[in-house]
């Protein structure tokens, strides 16, 4: 960039979005490519089901936990002093 177009702001918001524009071009080639490479995999066959141990009846009562924790950290977020970011 030369100083000419920092000292211009419609010549910087033009180049912001021109890069802008390749880096979603480059990121949505991207997504195609691992995509594309990823439909051709294929899975290997199990070996047999009695290899893998069987899946117990009880589940874990973490989703009480998880609520209470997310619970905690909204109340202290908004009892908590407004910061200077905002």
């Amino acid at each position: 960039m030369t100083n000419s177009e920092i000292s211009n702001p419609r010549a910087v918001l033009i180049l912001g979005c021109h890069r802008y524009g390749l880096m979603l071009a480059g990121h949505g080639r991207s997504f195609l490519l691992i995509r594309n490479y990823g439909n051709t995999l294929v899975a290997p066959l199990a070996s047999s089901a009695q290899s893998f141990p069987r899946a117990t009846t009880q589940r874990p009562e973490c989703s009480v936990a998880v609520l209470l924790a997310l619970a905690a950290v909204i109340i202290l977020v908004r009892c908590s002093p407004k910061s200077s970011l905002t």
